[in-house]
């Protein structure tokens, strides 16, 4: 786990080195840290003063090896501490130790920036469950778009709600098939990727429209209609009347079967079912 500590002014000014010094002990501290590699951890033996007194000599004058450490580990104000985990980045222990160094309060003069795999992998879990819900009320299935719709067609023409889901299934198999089948193809090929990213989400957009495509579309959507029965049709009463006023049904197509009724005409009848949509 990197961390980036910047400081007002020298990393190397005596006041700085000592807040370094104290926030250090405190990332050794937590468990599941294993070792600290920074300035201040460079001799176990030396304390706070000690490293104080170290630095605040001219660097000319400092031992060459300790020298090209500190050239490699500061620059200006900002100083790299390395926090060593004592297990693998996706542990659950080095998840934790994670959370707990970037919950430490360093000193007020010292800004703290947290880097590393597992701190990318908490960043990136946090932004897709912040975003999940945006994502879920704003993204629709086009596969579940065509189903539905030509589902509600059928029932505004018949008013069956069993024939109406086994004919929506029927007439937009072929269709969602065929691009189910195209999307599976296309991402499936970035699985031959060698970059272990872009590898994941080929995989994963293809078992998810295969899924999506199969089990959901040819099952839950149909038996779950067939339970819900004339629930599938509920709006609440606002949201029914804008949509009478607007007429969006009659642009639609409206159903057939309530036109004659607005006139004071009796409905005209359904047409007969011949049973092959059941099959």
């Amino acid at each position: 786990m990197q961390l980036l500590v910047e400081a007002p002014g020298d990393a190397l000014a005596s006041e700085n080195v000592g807040s370094l010094f104290d926030y250090v002990a405190a990332v050794q501290d937590v468990p599941g840290v294993q070792r600290v590699d920074s300035i201040v951890t460079i001799e176990p033996s030396l304390g706070r003063e000690e490293y104080q007194k170290l630095y605040s000599r001219p660097p000319g004058q400092l031992d060459p090896t300790l020298a090209s450490f500190v050239d490699r580990f500061t620059e200006g104000g900002v100083t790299l501490v390395s926090a060593v985990l004592s297990s693998h980045a996706m542990s659950d222990e080095a998840l934790d130790a994670t959370a707990t160094i970037r919950a430490i309060e360093p000193a007020d003069e010292l800004t703290i920036l947290a880097g590393g795999q597992s701190a990318s992998f908490v960043d990136v879990e946090d932004a897709v469950f912040a975003r999940l819900p945006f994502a879920l009320a704003f993204i629709s299935m086009d596969y579940e778009v065509f189903l539905l719709s030509r589902i509600k067609e059928e029932y505004d023409a018949t008013g069956d709600n069993q024939a109406s889901v086994a004919r929506g299934l029927e007439r937009t198999g072929r269709i969602i098939t065929s691009a189910a089948l195209l999307l599976v193809v296309v991402t499936g090929a970035f699985a031959t990727s060698e970059i272990i990213f872009i590898k994941q989400v080929g995989v994963g957009t293809a078992l998810a429209v295969a899924l999506d495509a199969t089990i959901i579309r040819a099952l839950l959507v149909p038996a779950t209609m067939r339970l819900m029965g004339s629930l599938n049709r509920w709006a609440p009463g606002p949201l029914q009347r804008i949509w009478l006023r607007l007429g969006i049904g009659n642009l639609e197509g409206g159903s057939p079967r309530a036109e004659p009724e607005k006139h004071g005409l009796p409905p005209e009848p359904a047409p007969m079912d011949d049973g092959r949509s059941r099959t």
